[in-house]
C-alpha cells in the first residue's frame, strides 16, 4: 500500500531576541509515516519520529470526514520525544466512501499541526454474513423423513459458529416445528429431522432459518434464509 510521508523541519528564521524565536529555538523536528488508504474495521497505523528533542512530545490525532466531523481520536505521549508507531481505529461502517482527512496535532514538546487526505480502500470488501439451508430432496411423499441442514458463512469463508432458530411451516403458515437457540456446534452446522405424517397437508412447506445477532471481527451480524418443499 502506498506510503504518506509527512515532513517538518521547524526553522529558526525569525528575528534574534523574538520571544516566540527563543520559544521555537529548542522545538524539535518530527516524521510522519502514514498509508494514503484506509480500510473500515481496520486500524491505520501511523509511524512518528522525533529529532533534536529529549522532552515529552504529547499529539493528538483526527481521522476527519469531510465535513469535517471527527469519527476517531486518540492522544498520546511519546515519553522523551521516542518515536514509534501509534494505531487510530476505523469504524467499520463509513457514511461514504470519498475522501477523508487525518489532522495530527503537536501540543507539547514538538508543536506543529499536519494533515492528509485519504481514500477508502478501492480493493476492500465488507465482511457479509450468509445463512444457508440445504435439504435433502425438494419433493417428498407422505410420511417420509425431511433432513435438512442449516449453517452461517461469511464472505471469507469462516463458518459461523453459534445459535439458529430453525422453524418449519405447512401450507397454510401453521407452525409446525419450532427449534430456539440451538448451537451450531464445533463445525458450524445445525442438522435435524421431521417425520411426515401419512397424511399431511399437501402443498408447498417452509423452513425458516435465522442465526442469532453476534459479533464477528468488530461487526455485528444476524441473518435468516428460507428454503421450500413440496409435498
Amino acid at each position: 500500500m502506498p506510503m504518506l510521508f509527512l515532513i517538518t523541519w521547524l526553522l529558526h528564521s525569525l528575528c534574534s531576541g523574538n520571544a516566540v524565536d527563543n520559544y521555537y529555538k529548542n522545538n524539535g523536528t518530527h516524521w510522519i509515516v502514514l498509508p494514503d488508504r484506509i480500510i473500515p474495521g481496520k486500524s491505520l497505523p501511523i509511524t512518528f519520529n522525533f529529532y533534536n528533542t529529549s522532552t515529552d512530545v504529547v499529539v493528538k490525532v483526527d481521522l476527519l470526514e469531510y465535513d469535517h466531523n471527527s469519527i476517531s481520536s486518540l492522544r498520546h505521549t511519546f515519553v522523551k520525544g521516542e518515536g514509534g508507531l501509534l494505531q487510530i481505529s476505523v469504524p467499520s461502517t463509513l457514511r461514504h466512501g470519498g475522501t477523508f482527512k487525518l489532522l495530527v496535532n503537536g501540543l507539547s514538546g514538538v508543536y506543529f499541526q499536519q494533515h492528509a487526505s485519504l481514500t477508502v480502500d478501492k480493493g476492500y470488501i465488507p465482511k457479509r454474513f450468509a445463512v444457508h439451508i440445504q435439504l435433502d430432496k425438494a419433493i417428498y411423499k407422505p410420511g417420509q423423513t425431511i433432513n435438512f441442514r442449516t449453517f452461517g458463512v461469511y464472505s471469507d469463508m469462516t463458518v459461523f459458529s453459534g445459535y439458529f432458530d430453525v422453524d418449519i411451516y405447512d401450507p397454510k403458515g401453521n407452525h409446525m416445528k419450532k427449534m430456539t437457540n440451538v448451537s451450531s456446534g464445533a463445525y458450524g452446522v445445525v442438522e435435524d429431522l421431521m417425520i411426515m405424517d401419512d397424511e399431511p397437508l399437501l402443498g408447498t412447506w417452509r423452513i425458516a432459518s435465522k442465526a442469532r445477532r453476534h459479533d464477528y471481527e468488530n461487526n455485528t451480524y444476524s441473518d435468516e434464509a428460507s428454503a421450500s418443499l413440496i409435498i
